[in-house]
């Protein structure tokens, strides 16, 4: 049967409209004029479903080109605080609230109160979401002794909403086995107060000296996770994403993490198409990796003679090996070329040095590996420019692909570097929320004016592709799309628009949720736009962006969104 949608505006991608589209089997069949389509529908000689739009406006599905599935679906099954930080006392009441409605933590406090005995198996009260920058008058960083108000029995970890820093409780400290003699490093580092005590604030790898004790979820556990975050996507119009999910707890492996997808896309229940963006930060990691079969374009099951892969490639394939090699912004720990403006003699993180570096993408790359790196700061993106630079002397490859993630902080002469080394950039609009009102007082003024491109990366023919990063943000392409184009805040009064020259048009901000990301996993010609046979996903919104004042772009609904032509959301 063919399904033939009509009477809406059809936005079809790189600024290009229809009247009409069908539909048959998980493809477009016909794109076009109603009557152009109408004639291919009946010529099949099919049975033809039409569907009204009543006006309604249609675009390929979008694409989130840089967040954390799995990541966003823990978060939003343990303790979500985006909602409860605009302070410590709401973030504790809220922390107190969660508590005691988890029955299994509650008996493990009567437990340890009772017994004084701690386990391997005992929960942990885990969150993360909260922002120092958003807490009304004090925006000092929460403390253990803060969380102490929580419970003094129950370890507590609770991540900022970036990731790069986590503020944990005494009991917690207390399992770690932190104390003032714990060393410290480059690249793990925790806060000490004015006598040298931890204060339970970790910053980078630190973080996994607490993860490492937190109990690792099953594999039911994980898929319930991804399957909670796919169906948030999906609310949000959201067809595929680049998702990075390896790494985040050390007892789970990353072949884990591939058969609970593989058993969800089995089982009919991964709504969204998943690029991995693979997290593989040691030497051994990547090489125990690359050994398996897997590279970029592999599916879940490296394909064999005797057992061909099972797993349809468009629904899941491996695509670039992630590289973490900075922190960020919010919690200063972005690695600067030159110090932070509001902390002098601080310059932020680096997690690689440049030989580590250029020895991990050098592998990588010889093994034809696509890589897309973690770097906010513009000391780290130059490290990641150079390294890619010195593997493409190595081993020249004409369409690497490779990117740089996030790429906030750049200056004038690395955006000519993107141009020259054909470098993708990933970035992520939503952040101008969060970071406009704040990056002025960060980093010099010089370094503002070259930073949060967007317009200069196309007018400059740098590929580009949009995300959210979610859960630092939530995966709300509507609201991405509107800093995108005002280059303001969503939630934070601006006296102007931030770089207002680098605001994307309505079109190109949709081109980089859709378009753009296909692009970035080498599948421009499988999705992205609205044309004869690509791959059926797109969504209906309740009203035209094209149309609307601008700052109503992110209030603008999701009506229904459809994967391979079935509709996985409907309102």
């Amino acid at each position: 049967m063919i399904t033939l949608w009509t009477n809406g505006t059809i936005y079809t991608g790189h600024g290009h409209f229809a009247q009409a589209f069908a539909i048959k089997d998980d493809q477009f069949y016909a794109v076009g004029s109603l009557e152009q389509v109408q004639e291919i529908c009946r010529a099949s000689g099919e049975p033809i479903f039409t569907y009204d739009l009543d006006g309604r406006f249609v675009c390929p599905g979008f694409n989130d080109s840089h967040m954390h599935l799995l990541s966003l679906g823990r978060s939003l099954v343990e303790v979500h605080l985006g909602a409860h930080t605009s302070s410590k006392e709401e973030m504790i009441a809220h922390l107190k609230a969660a508590l005691a409605a988890r029955p299994a933590l509650a008996n493990a406090t009567s437990d340890i109160a009772a017994t004084k005995a701690y386990t391997k198996s005992t929960p942990w009260l885990c969150g993360r979401g909260w922002n120092q920058e958003y807490f009304q008058g004090d925006h000092s960083l929460p403390t253990r002794w803060d969380l102490d108000q929580v419970s003094k029995e129950i370890p507590i970890y609770l991540a900022r909403a970036c990731g790069h820093i986590a503020v944990v409780n005494s009991k917690a400290i207390e399992l770690m086995g932190l104390t003032a003699a714990t060393p410290q490093s480059a690249d793990a580092s925790y806060d000490v107060d004015e006598h040298g005590e931890p204060t339970g604030i970790l910053r980078e790898n630190a973080l996994s000296w607490a993860t490492s004790l937190i109990p690792a979820p099953t594999k039911d556990e994980i898929k319930h996770m991804l399957k909670t975050a796919c169906q948030l996507c999906n609310q949000y119009g959201i067809t595929s994403v680049h998702s990075d999910d390896f790494d985040m707890w050390p007892q789970v492996s990353p072949q884990m993490i591939l058969d609970c997808y593989g058993e969800l896309i089995e089982e009919g229940k991964l709504t969204v198409r998943v690029i991995e963006q693979c997290l593989l930060p040691t030497r051994e990691k990547l090489e125990n990796f690359l050994a398996s079969g897997y590279s970029t374009g592999s599916t879940i099951c490296a394909p064999t003679e005797s057992e061909p892969d099972p797993i349809p490639a468009d629904q899941f394939r491996i695509g670039p090996l992630k590289l973490l090699l900075d922190g960020s912004l919010g919690a200063n720990t972005a690695y600067l070329q030159e110090e932070y403006a509001d902390a002098p003699g601080e310059k932020g993180m680096p997690l690689y040095t440049q030989e580590e570096l250029d020895h991990m993408v050098l592998i990588a790359h010889q093994e034809g590996m696509q890589i897309a790196m973690h770097a906010i700061g513009d000391g780290a993106v130059q490290m990641g420019l150079d390294a890619y630079a010195k593997a493409q002397a190595a081993y020249p490859h004409q369409d690497a692909r490779h990117g740089i993630v996030h790429c906030q902080l750049t200056t004038a002469d690395q955006l000519e570097q993107f141009k020259e080394q054909g470098i993708h950039a990933y970035i992520q609009s939503i952040f101008l929320d969060a970071d406009a009102p704040i990056v002025e007082k960060r980093v010099s003024s010089q370094l503002v004016a070259t930073s949060y491109q967007a317009a200069t990366y196309l007018d400059k023919g740098i590929s580009l592709s949009n995300g959210s990063d979610a859960p630092v943000e939530l995966p709300h392409v509507m609201a991405g799309i509107q800093c995108a184009v005002t280059r303001r805040s969503l939630h934070t009064p601006m006296d102007a628009p931030y770089l207002p020259g680098e605001a994307l048009s309505v079109a190109q901000a949709i081109d980089s949720f859709t378009s753009g990301g296909a692009y970035a996993s080498f599948e421009e010609q499988l999705k992205g736009q609205i044309l004869p046979g690509m791959l059926a996903d797109f969504v209906v919104l309740e009203e035209d962006p094209f149309q609307v004042p601008v700052e109503r772009l992110s209030e603008i609904e999701v009506n229904t969104t459809v994967l391979g032509g079935y509709p996985v959301y409907l309102s």
